[in-house]
């Protein structure tokens, strides 16, 4: 009891669970969101082209803008501790991210009538007409989810992780708001609203928010040597987070090939590893960047063994997890899909493919806290070779598995390659700790 009372009472524990507890409702939320569209719009030319418009800037939300943040957060906390301009490192976050932001806009827009036709073809004219409505509307959405995620970044590191989460309620809410009562008035355009004016609204109140708390302050920019350093780290995240969504593109393309249903399989297999890892991710990964940067700059040998213990932790606390869904998969999927078409064989074959990701979910976990912390001290470039020879890898072990063991083949591809690049990422910080220890 004395030691729950000391883990309950850990300031970081706490943290991590109030971002998960949030994590966990928005995602309740969304869920309940997703049902109200399927229910609404059921497989529809009006979802189909949604989808397709979002396709871009999500894309560039999560591998450039995603990118930026991640380096950001460790460098401002550096910037601050050495005592830097730090309105003058904000000023040159904030450019970047517009920057970025009005860029890729433009080049969207200019691009959407050749690229839309020539990806997708042989489409009614109805259905490119409606992408490309949509996009026009959507696409300024980027820069204020770009903003956003620089907000949150400095409400975190601030320790307000309540209030840097709870603002994401705002975007389910606003299209399950639109579905009710503004579907008749926009028609097929009215998640396209819904979806940009959830992004306004959550800047609304992340701006109030970071003006309240203090954390937003800008001046002049100028290029310190700070600001050099995490510009620097730039190309190497975002060829790390590029090829890190490569890997879904390839399981996509190669489930193509196999059977009609085999992508079905696939993406249903990954649901429940893939929610639990998205939880436990983003609730853990949220708290430990700004933890760990504020430790490396103070402490560094606390801060190596204080990651230690957590990837002890935390990778016992998902195996066990995990163990216990590995064995009941079977029930799990029966209960939750098979009914109507979903048969007891696609349940035979949905459960063998979870059991299989399962695996790596442990692995993967610890993963995710180590590359955090190797973002905390400026790895990008090791990062970045390990997720290409991933890419590749998964490419490679795609080929030969697929062709002996099927679909399954194609789950353990992704398997191995996520054990595989846990351990690399594992056996370099331990180097890396050693050479430190050695120094000192």
């Amino acid at each position: 009891m004395q030691f729950l009372g000391k883990v309950f009472n850990n300031r970081l524990f706490q943290s991590i669970a109030t971002v998960g507890i949030i994590s966990l409702g928005l995602k309740i939320l969304g869920f309940y969101k997703e049902t109200l569209v399927a229910s609404t719009f059921g497989l529809s030319l009006t979802l189909d082209t949604f989808l397709i418009a979002i396709l871009l800037p999500g894309f560039i939300k999560n591998v450039f803008i995603g990118s930026l943040s991640n380096i950001f957060i460790p460098n401002y906390i550096t910037e601050k501790t050495n005592g830097g301009n730090l309105a003058s490192f904000q000023a040159v976050m904030f450019l970047m991210v517009i920057g970025i932001s009005l860029f890729f806009t433009l080049i969207v827009y200019l691009s959407t009538d050749v690229f839309i036709e020539e990806v997708f073809p042989n489409k009614p004219d109805k259905y490119y007409q409606l992408v490309k409505q949509q996009i026009f509307i959507v696409m300024p959405s980027l820069i204020f989810m770009g903003l956003n995620n620089v907000m949150v970044g400095l409400i975190e590191v601030k320790g307000k992780f309540f209030i840097a989460n709870i603002g994401g309620i705002f975007f389910p809410m606003t299209t399950i708001l639109f579905l009710f009562f503004a579907q008749e008035q926009l028609g097929d355009l009215v998640l396209a609203w819904a979806f940009l004016l959830g992004t306004v609204i959550t800047f609304a109140y992340l701006l109030i928010q970071s003006k309240l708390l203090n954390v937003l302050f800008l001046s002049k920019p100028v290029i310190n040597e700070g600001a050099k350093i995490m510009i620097q780290q730039i190309p190497h995240k975002l060829a790390a987070a590029f090829f890190s969504m490569g890997n879904n593109f390839v399981d996509k393309y190669f489930a193509a090939q196999l059977a009609i249903g085999a992508i079905g399989a696939i993406n249903y297999g990954t649901k429940i590893p893939s929610f639990a890892l998205a939880i436990i991710v983003i609730s853990v990964g949220k708290v430990l960047l700004p933890h760990f940067s504020k430790l490396v700059n103070t402490d560094i040998k606390k801060a190596y063994a204080q990651l230690l213990k957590i990837i002890k932790g935390s990778f016992i606390s998902a195996l066990l997890i995990c163990t216990v869904i590995y064995i009941f998969t079977p029930e799990i999927i029966a209960f939750a899909l098979e009914r109507n078409e979903f048969t007891s064989e696609d349940t035979i074959i949905v459960s063998r493919i979870q059991r299989i990701l399962l695996i790596y979910i442990p692995f993967a976990f610890a993963g995710r806290i180590i590359s955090k912390f190797l973002t905390t001290i400026n790895e990008n470039r090791f990062m970045a070779r390990i997720s290409f020879v991933s890419f590749l890898l998964n490419i490679v072990l795609n080929i030969v598995l697929i062709d002996k063991y099927g679909i399954y083949g194609l789950a353990m591809a992704t398997t191995i390659v996520m054990i595989l690049r846990t351990l690399t990422f594992f056996v370099f910080t331990m180097k890396k700790r050693n050479s430190l220890i050695k120094s000192l």
